[in-house]
């Protein structure tokens, strides 16, 4: 990680392979390839990289304000308050399946809205989910 947050503080892109299942059912663990670069500014629904002490997270901007963000996992509940300053970057392609999704595609942000829209229905879908 070190590496990945010294690239992306230099403007270059950076690929990795996802860790964790914080981010289900979108990113899934080690299948998901994805592609971070940094922007000016990041905002609502943007999956960003930040880090938190030595800890590096990739969760989902559900609230910008002025001075910081407000992320959650796509699959979790806990509300994260991630100042500015520690964003690295955010998620502006992924692979999955050999299929390349960019963050900005149409059908993707809907799913990713409405996602969000039935937060207290998400563990009962990500058991679904898993099921298949």
């Amino acid at each position: 990680m070190p590496l990945i947050k010294e690239l992306l503080e230099h403007n270059q892109s950076v690929k990795f392979k996802i860790s964790g299942t914080s981010m289900l059912p979108f990113f899934k663990h080690q299948e998901t390839l994805v592609t971070l670069i940094r922007k000016d500014a990041y905002k609502k629904y943007d999956a960003i990289l930040y880090q938190v002490n030595d800890a590096f997270v990739l969760h989902r901007i559900i609230k910008v304000d002025r001075e910081f963000y407000l992320t959650c996992g796509d699959a979790l509940k806990t509300i994260e308050l991630v100042d500015k300053s520690n964003v690295l970057g955010y998620v502006s392609m992924f692979e999955y399946k050999d299929k390349l999704i960019h963050s900005n595609d149409k059908a993707y942000m809907f799913k990713v809205k409405v996602w969000h829209c039935v937060k207290p229905f998400r563990r009962i879908l990500l058991k679904l989910i898993k099921r298949k």
